[in-house]
């Protein structure tokens, strides 16, 4: 009859782990199931009658010679399996030593990360003091030495801050779980003295849940970062040629200036469902707009940004229009954000309102400015019913455009326009697009 097997994730109690890998063994043993093979990624186990095995592990910087497993061999204990350079040895003598003693090598590595802990907490108190200082330094020269220098400073160096505290935090409760592991240690010791210490004191159950734990938290941060780092979460689209401002929350070219409007640059064909794909995946046909917008091949399309932990919608429209009869060329980028918190929109719009006063983009849609040596003007204009408004005109040596920021609530959109419509109008429409999504 075929002996059967089953195999169990080795990940889960690596041999490293040399104490709780050997309890981990002489209890499947207690159960029944008998440590037979190692592979790259699981354990292979037999089942059989359960009994009392003792197990020792080794993981040895080198492979152990035909002389020493003789010698381990004369002592007792045979071997059972090995994987490279990782070695499992039984018996079932309860009576002969301990074959490699993990307690007293798992006690002095928690001994010496104790002492390297307390070392950095012994540091002087000065120490973290100079390194917030620093950044704070610079951030109060890069201000300016005024009356409000010293809050705009601390909340540019404020995530510095978090980061030094948290430090001190992870360091203090780091020594609490070494010393409580310590003592542990030091009573599975006093037990082994007395003759009273076995594997059934070792807790592999633990060490074996946190490590699922952990691989399962590393995993879902890994599927996340792929998800958005790789753009999954967004799908791209043709601009259409009428929409209402409550299917897409963004202000379009032809709803500002009357004129017989068409796209400009290099034309997109709209008889199929993306850009250059006509079988694609969404992905596909995302990353295939997404390489268009790069290397500036198309100015006209949109993106819409699903499944965001801050907002429960962000839309990108981009516009480069050409007026029919004469010619004049347009340009228009709204970035739109409806944030599940009003006080979100709030710091993003204090956040954006800085960047609006101090710096811009040098190419938007399809025309080209030199923003070298631009000038910003911060334009005084009524905000009527929105919450906030900051409206920058940027002049560069090949024209002007506007640079406006408006928010209503926890909705927020900015748009940077190239054209010659009045202020007062674009913020009528922007408020139009906030109510739009409000009804």
């Amino acid at each position: 009859m075929a002996v059967k097997r089953i195999k169990q994730l080795k990940k889960q109690m690596p041999l490293r782990d040399g104490l709780r890998a050997q309890a981990y063994f002489g209890d499947m043993a207690r159960r029944g199931l008998f440590l037979d093979e190692i592979g790259q990624w699981y354990y292979y186990f037999r089942e059989g009658e359960p009994k009392e095995i003792r197990y020792a592990t080794q993981v040895f910087s080198d492979y152990p010679t035909k002389e020493e497993l003789e010698e381990i061999k004369a002592k007792g204990w045979q071997l059972v399996c090995r994987w490279d350079k990782e070695y499992v040895f039984s018996t079932e003598d309860m009576t002969i030593p301990d074959l490699y003693d993990h307690l007293e090598i798992e006690r002095l590595e928690v001994e010496r990360q104790i002492l390297a802990t307390e070392t950095y907490g012994k540091k002087p108190d000065w120490f973290p003091m100079v390194m917030i200082l620093i950044p704070l330094v610079f951030a109060l020269y890069s201000k300016g030495l005024k009356s409000e220098s010293l809050l705009l400073a601390v909340k540019e160096v404020w995530h510095w801050i978090a980061i030094f505290l948290l430090g001190f935090v992870f360091n203090y409760f780091s020594r609490k779980r070494l010393k409580r592991k310590k003592a542990e240690l030091e009573e599975q010791r006093q037990l082994r003295e007395e003759g009273r210490w076995d594997d059934r004191n070792v807790d592999w159950h633990g060490k074996r849940m946190r490590n699922t734990m952990v691989l399962g938290v590393v995993a879902v941060l890994l599927c996340i970062a792929a998800y958005y780092g790789c753009n999954m979460n967004e799908k791209a689209f043709d601009m259409p040629e009428k929409v209402s401002y409550a299917e897409l929350p963004v202000v379009r070219v032809e709803e500002l200036q009357e004129g017989d409007w068409k796209r400009a640059g290099e034309p997109v064909d709209l008889s199929r469902e993306g850009f250059g794909i006509r079988n694609g995946t969404d992905f596909q046909k995302n990353n295939e707009y997404r390489d268009a917008k790069f290397w500036s091949r198309i100015q006209n399309y949109g993106v819409e940004y699903q499944n965001l932990p801050v907002a429960s919608r962000k839309v990108y429209m981009t516009q480069y229009m050409e007026e029919e009869n004469t010619g004049e060329l347009t340009g228009l980028q709204t970035q739109y954000w409806n944030y599940r918190l009003e006080l979100l929109a709030e710091r993003k719009f204090e956040k954006m309102t800085e960047n609006v006063k101090q710096r811009g983009s040098g190419i938007y849609s399809g025309v080209e400015l030199d923003w070298t040596d631009a000038k910003r003007e911060i334009l005084d204009v009524p905000k009527g019913t929105l919450d906030e408004v900051i409206v920058c005109k940027i002049i560069g040596e090949k024209g002007e455009r506007l640079q406006i920021l408006a928010r209503e609530g926890s909705q927020l959109m900015e748009m940077k326009y190239k054209g010659n419509v009045d202020v007062e109008k674009i913020l009528l429409e922007i408020n139009r697009v906030f109510v739009s999504q409000t009804e």
